[in-house]
């Protein structure tokens, strides 16, 4: 939407400039268009965070695996704090089974511990986009049928739990739990 705004008012002043002699340059468009109000407008943009389960279903003796998703896709971000609370005596979280879906995704990994996973995962390039919107993905061995959720911890202005980040900003402003297709045998 920026981008069509940006291309009319390029557009219509080529059009309705009052000098014949008016030339197009990179200085007349930096003028025109700030970029870093474009940024700005795509940082404010509300960002959720899920986890979605990537088996449709499974039994117990399976593993339940499961993706950590940014949503919308294609915000900036380049980098993650995610706070997983499961039931852990229906789940149990398989170590080393966290792996990235993106190219630059570094994993720092966490704490397991009383059916809580913390983990981060940081973009090393400056700034980062994962247009598909999913940045890792996990596996839990399933113990037993549980028809509790996966929730993602989170309150708002708080470091301690769930975030997404662009240059140090915490941008999330919520998340959706999980609950996971287990069918008895």
């Amino acid at each position: 939407m920026v981008i069509v705004a940006a291309m009319v008012l390029i557009f219509s002043y080529f059009i309705f400039s009052n000098s014949e002699n008016s030339t197009f340059s990179l200085n007349n468009f930096s003028e025109l268009v700030n970029l870093d109000n474009f940024h700005k407008a795509r940082i404010s943009a509300p960002v959720i965070m899920k986890v979605e389960q990537l088996n449709r279903s499974a039994f117990v003796g399976d593993e339940l695996e499961v993706a950590i998703i940014i949503d919308p896709a294609g915000h900036l971000i380049d980098g993650v704090d995610v706070v997983l609370a499961y039931d852990a005596e229906a789940l149990e979280f398989v170590d080393g089974a966290v792996v990235s879906v993106a190219p630059g995704l570094r994993i720092i990994p966490g704490r397991n511990a009383d059916g809580i996973l913390k983990l981060s995962a940081l973009l090393d390039s400056e700034a980062g986009k994962i247009e598909k919107g999913e940045w890792l993905r996990m596996k839990f061995k399933i113990l037993q049928h549980t028809n509790k959720k996966l929730e993602l911890i989170f309150k708002e202005d708080n470091t301690g739990d769930c975030n997404a980040a662009f240059k140090g900003k915490d941008i999330l402003s919520g998340v959706i739990p999980l609950n996971p297709k287990i069918k008895k045998m």
